[in-house]
Order: C-alpha cells, then sequence, then structure tokens
C-alpha cells in the first residue's frame, strides 16, 4: 500500500466517528501525525508558516468529512489528502503574505490560552481585537458539541452553573474582563480568575495539544 493510499485510508476512517465524538478527535490527530511524517505536507522556512500550518490543521479538522468552511469537504477521488492541504496551505501563506499582519494573529492564538491579565503575560497590556479568527472556531465547537463531560462537571463548589465551559467561553477572544465575568455571574472575580487558571485553563491545553494545535 502506498504512502498516500494509506493517508487516504486514515482520513476516510476518521469519517466513520460521529463529528466531535472523542474517537473522531483521535483519529484527526493521528492522521495529522501521519501527515507531518509523510514529508508530503508542504514547507517552507518563513516567519509566517506555523500560522498557516495551524489554519490548515483546522481547516483539515472541519472539512475533512463535513461542509463547514469549504465550498466542498475532502474527497479522495479528486485528490489526495496531501494534495487537497497543500492547496489550502499556500493560499494561506499568500494570505498572509498580503496581510502582513502575522504578530497579530499570533496574539489572537495566544489569547485563546493565556490570560491577557496575568503580570507575567507579554501581551497583557495589548487592546484584544475584535475578531475571532477562523482557528478558534473549533474550539467554540467543541465547547458546543457536549462531547466532553468535564466540560460541565468541573465547576465552582456549590456553584454548578459557572463551569469550566462557561468560563472558557467567556475567556475567548474577544474576552471579558474577570471584573465583568464576576460581576455577570454573583462571584468574586478574584476566585474565578484562580479557579479558571487551576482548572479549566489546562483542559483547554489538552484540547489544544489532542487537535495538533499546541506543542506537547
Amino acid at each position: 500500500m502506498s504512502e498516500l493510499q494509506r493517508l487516504t485510508n486514515l482520513a476516510q476512517a476518521a469519517c466513520q466517528h460521529p463529528p466531535g465524538s472523542r474517537e473522531r478527535l483521535r483519529a484527526l490527530n493521528q492522521l495529522v501525525r501521519e501527515i507531518q511524517k509523510s514529508g508530503k505536507l508542504w514547507h517552507e522556512s518563513t516567519d509566517i508558516y506555523e500560522e498557516a500550518l495551524s489554519r490548515t490543521w483546522v481547516y483539515l479538522c472541519q472539512n475533512l468529512c463535513e461542509v463547514t468552511t469549504a465550498k466542498q469537504a475532502f474527497n479522495p477521488e479528486l485528490a489526495s489528502v496531501t494534495h487537497w492541504l497543500n492547496v489550502y496551505l499556500k493560499r494561506r501563506l499568500q494570505d498572509l503574505r498580503n496581510e502582513n499582519n502575522n504578530h497579530r494573529r499570533l496574539q489572537i492564538w495566544s489569547q485563546a490560552f493565556f490570560d491577557p491579565e496575568n503580570p507575567q503575560d507579554p501581551i497583557a497590556n495589548l487592546p484584544a481585537p475584535e475578531d475571532i479568527p477562523p482557528m478558534l472556531q473549533i474550539i467554540q465547537d467543541w465547547l458546543d458539541a457536549g462531547t466532553e463531560p468535564r466540560l460541565q462537571s468541573i465547576h465552582v463548589k456549590g456553584r454548578p452553573d459557572i463551569n469550566a465551559k462557561i468560563l472558557i467561553h467567556k475567556r475567548l477572544p474577544p474576552e471579558a474582563s474577570w471584573k465583568a465575568i464576576g460581576q455577570e455571574l454573583d462571584y468574586p472575580s478574584q476566585l474565578l480568575s484562580s479557579f479558571y487558571h487551576r482548572h479549566c485553563l489546562p483542559l483547554l491545553r489538552e484540547f489544544g495539544r489532542d487537535q495538533g494545535l499546541l506543542g506537547d
């Protein structure tokens, strides 16, 4: 069996599982690793490559099996999975060159996983952008899918309505301040921030690593 056929088989196997399921996520993660090891993905040594690659992995997760952001889902009869991704990756590289805003895009991505109000965060004093980039949509889909029980079970003691899902949602760009969240939920903002860092942020980072969006 050729390398391209093996990757196609992995892609088709991933699509046998329901969207948002743990099985689908694990299969997608395996597919990403195998594509990386194959050496067939376009690569270039530029400062914008990692951002374009990050968008490409999100594109893969969103459009491999069902149409989400593309005109049609992946079709193995039209192209190999690596050719399909390379076309998208090269377009995103060109977009980033034209926009010349790679720094701003990486800043937005960082804000999904790090608290802007943390004084140790180097981007703490920078204004949060108003738009949410496409690469964050997969996080919102994960939060809304209801396939991760810990998002509901991890909650403030005595307040099951203040759970990981609610807090992560509110901290995604354009995020609300802890003061505003505390007022809305009628709970001390300092305690919410501490709870988020101890319990919610590790869960979010775990999901990011599983998706291949964060390094180990």
